[in-house]
């Protein structure tokens, strides 16, 4: 053999020995059509359903309710009730914004959860009688229009405000954004049991179009969403802002914000781990990063960020969110710099451990 060929093969030999060290997969052995299948029918269909379900529940007492005009404090406590689940199994469903989620104006999760409500375009479209809610301004319909609707006075004053003989348009407008939303939800949910599925699990691969780049990328911009808007946002953290907008968290009107934000976040962290709230473990992201080089030490690095997120959240008071964004926004602060350290173990790390290449434009600053 001559000298040329030996130095060809040496180094053939050093370049795939450095390859292999510094990570990426040795070889494609993990099944990702096991964890699309597991995933789809032990997590993404159910919380659809969820979903679906707690709509159709409020869509069906707001019918009965506004049918005769006469509303009672009773019956705005039990759609507040029914709205408040609705909003809580969204945020098991928020990450899964592809495929059926994908709209003629735009996706599920910007449709359905734009917030905060332009409250002052809502009232000009009840006085007018406009009910289309067929063109881009979000935040005219969905969960925040509904959580300003029914939480932004009392119960009695909301009763008297839907009662009233010259509400017809408010109640119209009530009814038409919860029904919608239903639709929504319902039609998503729907198309994912019928056909969706299979497409789902079939696209197995790792190019830009398969269901794990789809997925992957999505869990990524949900997480910057939670971070950066439902935390960021009203903390005044976002590029540009020189204060704190507390009226800008999610569902101002009710409360629930700080709740619905845990809800996100617990969701991030079940598509990652596979580790189900029954108890249940599936195939997960998780599971195919043990697979590859540098992969258990990734695994160990965001597993302990999951746990000092975990102990920022549960240090800071179960209160209105926007009241501790005024009095006391220190907690906080504090879980969004913990959220902001997980942000390389989950994007750049795992996609580039996985071979799976981020798509979309990120202005998340990592």
């Amino acid at each position: 053999m001559n000298r040329p060929v030996i130095i060809a093969i040496t180094a053939l030999g050093l370049c795939l020995a450095s390859c292999t060290e510094s990570g990426g997969p040795q070889a494609d052995t993990f099944n990702r059509t096991a964890m699309l299948t597991q995933l789809a029918d032990n997590l993404i269909i159910p919380s659809y359903d969820s979903a679906a379900t707690a709509s159709v529940r409020l869509a069906t007492n707001c019918e009965s309710i506004l049918a005769d005009g006469d509303v009672s404090s009773a019956d705005v406590f039990e759609l507040r009730r029914e709205f408040v689940d609705l909003a809580l199994q969204w945020q098991r469903i928020v990450t899964y914004n592809f495929g059926p989620a994908e709209g003629d104006l735009g996706t599920l999760a910007e449709d359905a959860a734009t917030f905060p409500c332009d409250t002052a375009e809502v009232w000009r479209r009840i006085a007018a009688g406009d009910t289309l809610l067929r063109d881009f301004r979000r935040d005219t319909r969905g969960l925040a229009t509904i959580d300003y609707l029914l939480f932004r006075r009392d119960p009695a004053e909301i009763a008297r405000d839907l009662s009233d003989a010259s509400a017809g348009n408010m109640r119209a407008y009530l009814r038409r954004v919860i029904n919608r939303l239903r639709d929504e939800l319902t039609s998503a949910a729907v198309a994912w049991k019928q056909s969706y599925r299979r497409i789902f699990i079939d696209r197995s691969g790792t190019d830009a179009g398969s269901s794990v780049s789809l997925l992957l990328n999505e869990l990524n911009k949900s997480f910057e969403l939670l971070k950066n808007y439902k935390l960021g946002l009203p903390l005044g953290l976002r590029a540009g802002q020189t204060m704190s907008e507390p009226t800008k968290v999610e569902s101002y009107y009710s409360g629930a914000s700080y709740l619905l934000l845990g809800l996100h976040y617990s969701s991030i962290r079940e598509i990652w781990s596979g580790q189900l709230r029954g108890g249940a473990q599936i195939p997960s992201f998780r599971s195919y990063l043990l697979t590859v080089v540098n992969g258990p030490r990734l695994v160990e690095e965001t597993e302990a960020q999951f746990t000092r997120i975990d102990a920022a959240y549960g240090l800071v008071s179960q209160s209105v969110m926007s009241e501790l964004i005024r009095s006391n926004p220190q907690a906080l602060v504090a879980l969004h710099t913990e959220m902001q350290k997980l942000t390389r173990f989950i994007k750049s790390e795992m996609s580039s451990l996985l071979g799976i290449s981020i798509t979309y434009s990120s202005g998340d600053g990592d």
